[in-house]
């Protein structure tokens, strides 16, 4: 258990540390998403030391996928939170909170895209225009191109892009964008509108993650923040009852990877909400655990945008090297991790954190001016 008072803010409501958890939770099963789809298990003949059915681990790898609908759940979810805190009718301030949210967003990535630039041109000696055109004289179009991708555009203009995992970041601008509208909308009919949400995924099927798809578990993230789910839940009953409550979160959790398996992994997504529930209710009370969860959170958005280059686009044959699912995906982790602590220590000498604090600075007192 937690001590002090940041033990009982932990106890009593959903916060920052139990966020950061999550994230480390979800960033992982996106790692092992990513690093164990099928085709690289044939390619390089992996072996699970855990699983040892291969059609399985395929199944697990890909349920892993879910982490998706996870991230969407506490974008919406903390959102949610900030806008109950202003008055209805305080549109600048509703304002001011998405321009904060991008320029945070959009600092995140420019700086990692620039250190990948100058990797692939100058340690892995490759070059960057190919990846954009063939005609590298077409300068106009490249920086163009780059510009898209570097803002995290580039899956929403359908031009090329130096990570295809990137694409996520144009799904997470127009979130940004769209939460105002969709807090305004809960908060208007509430109960009313979540059957009507939680039904698109059967409504508007697609065969790739849309905006759409995600709306339901946005919807809930919406909720849990707006009505306290969470904190209501974890406050019923007592230990019997949380006895019952954890083996009800094993019991979603496995329906989520039956949904996953047996019809598609889109129509798990809506029970995402289980995961931070499970870090709230049981797993941030584990002192060892929930520390080293909370720092693989701290480095989720950086694990994100790097683990890529490492595995798939760089470093692929040494990373699949050790053959064993559980020593890849430990390497890998550590490996993104202290590339992420790197890029952390990049951002502090060279004053970038003191730019990207100063933007920020200019935005609270530039909407100051115009109370």
């Amino acid at each position: 258990m937690c001590k002090g008072d940041t033990g009982m803010i932990l106890n009593k409501t959903f916060s920052k540390q139990h966020t950061l958890m999550t994230k480390g939770i979800l960033v992982m099963l996106l790692l092992l998403h990513h690093v164990f789809f099928p085709e690289r298990i044939s390619e390089y003949g992996l072996k699970t030391l855990i699983i040892q059915n291969v059609e399985l681990a395929n199944e697990v790898a890909l349920f892993g996928k879910i982490c998706i609908a996870g991230f969407a759940f506490l974008s919406a979810y903390g959102m949610t939170r900030a806008f109950k805190r202003f008055e209805q009718d305080n549109i600048q301030a509703y304002f001011s909170h998405i321009l904060k949210r991008f320029l945070k967003l959009e600092a995140s990535i420019i700086i990692v895209y620039l250190l990948a630039v100058l990797y692939r041109r100058f340690v892995v000696i490759e070059s960057v225009t190919k990846i954009y055109v063939q005609d590298e004289k077409n300068i106009i179009k490249v920086l163009l191109y780059m510009l898209l991708d570097m803002t995290g555009l580039a899956c929403y203009t359908d031009t090329p892009t130096i990570n295809v995992t990137w694409w996520y970041l144009s799904y997470a601008i127009l979130l940004i964008a769209a939460m105002p509208f969709l807090y305004k909308i809960y908060a208007m009919y509430r109960y009313l509108i979540l059957p009507i949400a939680l039904l698109l995924p059967s409504i508007l099927f697609q065969t790739r993650v849309s905006f759409a798809q995600l709306l339901p578990i946005v919807f809930l993230g919406v909720a849990f923040a707006y009505e306290d789910w969470f904190e209501k839940i974890r406050s019923t009953g007592g230990t019997k009852t949380k006895v019952i409550k954890f083996i009800i979160g094993i019991f979603t959790i496995w329906v989520a990877f039956l949904l996953s398996e047996n019809l598609d992994i889109m129509f798990a997504y809506t029970l995402a909400f289980i995961i931070p529930y499970m870090v709230f209710e049981f797993i941030g009370e584990v002192p060892l655990v929930s520390k080293v969860l909370e720092f693989a959170g701290k480095h989720s958005m950086n694990i994100f945008l790097t683990h890529t280059f490492i595995y798939y686009y760089f470093y692929d044959d040494f990373i699949y090297s050790f053959h064993y699912s559980v020593l890849i995906f430990t390497v890998l982790l550590l490996l993104s991790l202290g590339v992420s602590i790197g890029i952390g220590v990049i951002k502090k000498v060279t004053g970038y954190n003191k730019l990207t604090q100063w933007m920020i600075n200019q935005v609270d007192r530039s909407f100051a001016m115009k109370k």
